[in-house]
């Protein structure tokens, strides 16, 4: 599984690209682990409908790109203080120590 974390938006309008991960590279408990908690925040993603989704021009935004396989796909949160974009903040700290 490829992933790629971006971190966009805020008051500075970052653009910025937080981690490229090959989790085939990877020993297979810390494969493991990453892949879980992006499934849980895929997962999270699905489950709020657009229309409950907290809007703010000056909130950050984690994007998420998933390549497995042939398949891809992405999903973005953002980080309004809520369960699912402290996930997402988790998922980026994971990320960013496997550099």
């Amino acid at each position: 599984m490829n992933i790629v974390m971006r971190r966009t938006g805020g008051f500075a309008g970052l653009n910025e690209t937080l981690a490229e991960v090959d989790t085939a590279k990877l020993q297979r408990d810390e494969a493991a682990m990453v892949e879980r908690l992006v499934g849980q925040l895929e997962s999270g993603c699905r489950a709020i409908s657009p229309d409950k989704q907290r809007v703010g021009a000056d909130f950050l935004k984690y994007e998420v790109a998933v390549t497995d396989g042939q398949a891809s796909r992405d999903f973005k949160v953002a980080d309004d203080g809520s369960s699912l974009a402290a996930l997402a903040r988790q998922l980026a700290e994971r990320l960013g120590s496997l550099r």
